[in-house]
């Protein structure tokens, strides 16, 4: 899928190669096209694509599709899919949204530990949300986290990916002092009081 997490990650393994995207044809299937997601593990097995690069459940029903023969490649010190909450100073500054948001957080924090305690319940929402089969959320599980805090490490992964971005939209790259600015801890440190 063009400008998302997705080409982020080809870009990411193909450079700790030594490779750039003009080393690879890249075919696109996106939403709400002739040529959606759900098509891609089906062009895999045909023979259509070589690989693809797609995150969970079409990334599980691809290693499915190919069964033996799947590959993977995966390196999270270059890429791991993360969720961020974002907010402006201001609306952080206003006492009742700030609560809000506080307790918005403080109950993220709580389903994270609940997702640890019973996975199944977590299993079953989503596979009802995303409209897919127990088998295969479960199958995909194993590769979703669900740390309930920020990472440690959020300003240095923030590096590379804003240097891709400003690549894609033609500005350049933040320093990771300046990304780091953009980085409260202040919600997550008070939802967990």
């Amino acid at each position: 899928m063009l400008k998302s997490s997705a080409e982020y990650f080809l870009d990411r393994m193909l450079r700790s190669v030594g490779l750039g995207q003009d080393a690879v044809t890249i075919v696109p299937y996106m939403a709400k096209t002739d040529a959606p997601l759900t098509l891609m593990p089906q062009a895999l097995a045909s023979g259509e694509l070589d690989a693809v690069t797609v995150w969970e459940p079409q990334s599980e029903r691809a290693k499915v599709a190919l069964g033996a023969d799947a590959i993977e490649f995966s390196d999270p010190t270059l890429y791991r899919e993360r969720f961020c909450l974002c907010s402006t100073q201001a609306k952080l500054e206003d006492g009742e949204l700030r609560r809000a948001i506080v307790a918005f957080v403080r109950a993220l924090i709580a389903a994270t530990e609940r997702l640890h305690r019973e996975p199944q319940y977590g299993q079953a929402l989503v596979a009802q949300a995303a409209r897919l089969d127990m088998e295969t959320v479960e199958r995909s599980w194993r590769y979703l986290t669900f740390p309930g805090t920020l990472a440690a490490d959020l300003a240095d992964a923030l590096v590379p990916a804003d240097a891709w971005v400003g690549r894609e939209t033609g500005r350049p790259g933040r320093s990771r002092e300046v990304l780091a600015k953009l980085i409260d801890d202040s919600v997550v440190r008070e939802a967990l009081l």
